[in-house]
Order: C-alpha cells, then sequence, then structure tokens
C-alpha cells in the first residue's frame, strides 16, 4: 500500500480496462483519508484563478490552480498514481494505449457552492490515453453523456476520496474524447485532474 493510495496495485485491470471501453469513464474509491484531508490542506494554500466564464461554446463557474511547489502533496500523489498504473497495466495484453501513459499534467479544480458548474463538453485532443480526477471535498453531480445535448447522461460516484477515470485520444480501441459536465454544486467542491498532454515517450519516473 501506497503512502496515499488505497492500493498499489488494482485487482481487476482487465474488468477496468473493459468499463472504459464500454463506457468511456468510471468512478472508484482509491485515495486515504488522510491523504485527503492532507491534500485539502494544500488546496487551501494554494493559489486560485478565476477561469473564464465561457469558451468555445462551454459555460463554467470555475477557479483553478496550476502551479505547485516541487513538495507538493499533489506532485506526490500524480507520482504515486503513475507507479499504481504502470504496476497494473504494464503487462496487461493488448496494452491499452497507444502509447506509454505518462501524466505529465496536473491541476487543482474548484467550483464554490451555487455555482452552475461546467456545461457538457469533451476535452482538448491534445490531452491524451486517459484522464485522472481524485475527489478531494464537496458535493457536485458529475455526468457523462454521448453529446452536447445531454443525450444518455449517466451520473459517476463523486464521493470525496474517489478518482474518476476517464478515456481520451489514444485509449485502445476507443479512441474518442468522452463528453462530460457537472451541475448541482452545493458544497465548495475541489478536485485534482491529472492529465497526459500530447504522445509520451518511455515511463518516467516523476519525482516531487
Amino acid at each position: 500500500m501506497g503512502e496515499l493510495l488505497l492500493v498499489d496495485k488494482l485487482e481487476n485491470p482487465e474488468g477496468i480496462v473493459a468499463d472504459l471501453r464500454d463506457h468511456g469513464a468510471i468512478s472508484l474509491p482509491l485515495l486515504k483519508e488522510e491523504a485527503r484531508l492532507r491534500l485539502i490542506e494544500e488546496a487551501n494554500s494554494c493559489f486560485f484563478r478565476v477561469v473564464d466564464r465561457e469558451a468555445g461554446g462551454v459555460i463554467q463557474e470555475a477557479e483553478a490552480c496550476q502551479v505547485f511547489s516541487n513538495g507538493s502533496l499533489c506532485i506526490a500523489l500524480k507520482n504515486e498514481l503513475q507507479d499504481l498504473l504502470y504496476r497494473s497495466l504494464t503487462e496487461y495484453n493488448p496494452y491499452p494505449f497507444r502509447t506509454t501513459l505518462n501524466f505529465d499534467t496536473l491541476y487543482l479544480l474548484r467550483y464554490k457552492a451555487g455555482s452552475i458548474g461546467i456545461t457538457p463538453h469533451f476535452d482538448s485532443p491534445e490531452y491524451v490515453n486517459l484522464m485522472a480526477g481524485f475527489i478531494l471535498r464537496g458535493s457536485g453531480r458529475f455526468y457523462i453523456c454521448d453529446d452536447l445535448g445531454k443525450t444518455n447522461s449517466r451520473e459517476l460516484n463523486t464521493t470525496p476520496g474517489n478518482i474518476i477515470l476517464m478515456v481520451a485520444p489514444g485509449f485502445i480501441p476507443n479512441s474518442s474524447r468522452q463528453y462530460h459536465y457537472l451541475d448541482r454544486v452545493t458544497k465548495d467542491r475541489d478536485s485534482l485532474w491529472i492529465r497526459q498532454y500530447k504522445w509520451g515517450g518511455a515511463y518516467p519516473r516523476l519525482t516531487a
């Protein structure tokens, strides 16, 4: 067991890959409670900027932080998740990503109570393979859907401590982007999103 995560290897990687292939995203408990509370403490000391309310037809009310110190617990969590997925999936056959999974981007996202959240959208195609979002605190309804009209909306479990895994271009055999949205934010909601920018190279050991 790692310092921050409940496990150091996924027990059923075949089932997780199948669920991602069939549904586009999944949610599962992964973060230790002590680690979650420490991450909230760190988030409260971060500088958040207000995100543009409207961009490309997407409307949101949120704040974001993308600057972390070298000793950041957020960076340590990224590293531990990278290691867990490497141990769990490196021998999975066939390997579920077009290139080696290599997380290199992370940001804290904050939606304050009463926020409209964010309307249906999919993320930039520059983010590839897999996206991961740890729910740190708060309450909001997170959905995946088929299009901008919220067709076939499916709600994911956003209990604090859960991680949302969502496919991105490069996930095999599905290379599409997954529509998703957030609404009904009733308590301040913080999440940490971890992604891979474009196509990564060989697996690196990321250090805090």
